[in-house]
């Protein structure tokens, strides 16, 4: 895992993230750190705990557009492309390919699930 991340203001700085919970805050960038190169990451129950947040506060993160939670337990980082910029020298794709194929990327750099709304991430070159 890489041991270098980026926030975007145009992200943290919003009235959407600022307007949810510290909780919910804390999470987000915790759970940012932990991702992996595409933004996946499947400790959301031992990263919750190390901050001691409660169960809902993914809830209130996916609810606000900040995760998308897959059924296999792994979320992905809605705004990873905004957040972060991986050299392809030091590139490592996700290990949740599965989940990966489902994920389509908006004109705005933005993670969707619907692909009517972007094309599918596997065609958005990394670096």
């Amino acid at each position: 895992m890489a041991q270098r991340r980026m926030f975007s203001k145009s992200v943290i700085c919003s009235d959407a993230f600022k307007g949810m919970s510290f909780a919910a805050q804390s999470l987000y960038l915790q759970l940012c750190m932990e991702a992996d190169d595409d933004g996946f990451c499947s400790n959301f129950e031992s990263v919750r705990k190390s901050i001691s947040a409660k169960k809902m506060t993914l809830d209130e993160l996916e609810r606000n557009s900040f995760v998308i939670r897959f059924d296999d337990g792994v979320i992905c980082i809605k705004h990873w492309l905004l957040n972060n910029v991986i050299q392809k020298d030091r590139y490592k794709p996700t290990e949740y390919q599965e989940d990966f194929r489902k994920i389509y990327v908006k004109p705005n750099r933005i993670y969707t699930i619907s692909e009517e709304k972007g094309v599918p991430a596997v065609r958005i070159g990394k670096g």
